[in-house]
């Protein structure tokens, strides 16, 4: 399984709910970056039978980049799902920033 993180981002202003995917970034944004975005377990099921799957995920990275609220967009086959969910929670990243500030950003994911 190889995961990328994909745009677009959506930031969010200190004290409100994050927006859908797919809002404009405002203002001078620059995107959370990965800092550790461990691989999923491959199921073993899965791997036996050489079944490969594909699931998007979209998350919201707070101000200290630590992930919340994952939740799967898209999958090809559920035995996949809570591997990356379990991945992207224990991810962390350098929080998206909006000129200095450290914002809370939504972004999606998707696992190959």
């Amino acid at each position: 399984l190889v995961g990328r993180v994909a745009s677009p981002l959506a930031a969010v202003a200190p004290g409100t709910d994050a927006p859908g995917i797919g809002s404009p970034p405002a203002g001078n944004l620059s995107e959370p970056r990965p800092v550790l975005l461990p691989q999923p377990v491959y199921p073993r099921a899965a791997r036996a039978a050489r079944q490969e799957g594909r699931v998007a995920v979209c998350f919201t990275v707070d101000e200290r980049g630590r992930v919340h609220t994952p939740a799967v967009r898209s999958s090809t086959d559920p035995v996949f799902n809570q591997p990356v969910l379990d991945a992207i929670a224990a991810s962390r990243f350098t929080p998206a920033r909006m000129g200095k500030q450290a914002v809370r950003s939504t972004l999606p994911y998707v696992q190959v």
